[in-house]
Order: structure tokens, then sequence, then C-alpha cells
């Protein structure tokens, strides 16, 4: 039920932010992971939308999610996303080192 309140794109920003947000709280899917993967791909959707995907992916990364956000980034065409992309795999990286 969650999904379709993000996923559709009729319903207020705030709103599907706070569905993406209530995922935090929730045990990792693959499901849910792809859903996201498609909300953070689609270059139509809102910008915070698309960071808010993102964080969702990175609560429980997979290879897969690595590759497609790194694929998304070559293409990106939003700045601000790109740059706060790499901006926290910056902090990731450093933080694991």
């Amino acid at each position: 039920m969650t999904y379709l309140l993000y996923y559709q794109a009729v319903n207020p920003i705030e709103v599907r932010l706070a569905a993406i947000s209530a995922y935090r709280r929730l045990p990792c899917t693959e499901s849910d992971q792809s859903h996201f993967l498609n909300l953070y791909t689609n270059k139509h959707e809102d910008t915070e939308l698309r960071i808010a995907a993102y964080l969702a992916i990175m609560q429980c990364p997979s290879a897969h999610a690595i590759r497609c956000i790194k694929d998304t980034l070559y293409s990106e065409d939003v700045n601000q996303g790109k740059k706060y992309t790499v901006r926290n795999w910056t902090i990731l990286v450093a933080r694991s080192i």
C-alpha cells in the first residue's frame, strides 16, 4: 500500500516523500529496492523524490543497485541530484576506510 503512495504522481510530493521515508523502518526487500530504483532512474520525477529514493536504496544496497545508480549518474542531467549522490558516496567511502 505504501508503494502506491510514493509511486503515484497524483499524490502530493509531501505524501510521496513521507511514504518513502516510512520504508526506512522496514526490512529491505528486493521488490522494494526495484521500485526505488525505478523511481531514482526516472528523470521525469522531482529531484527531491529521486534523492529520497536513492537514500532508501542505500539503506541496504546491492551490487545491482550500485551499478544502476552509477549508470544513472553517467547520464544524469539534473546537477542537484548528481552532486548529492556523488557527495554521499564520497562520505560513505571515507567512513569505510
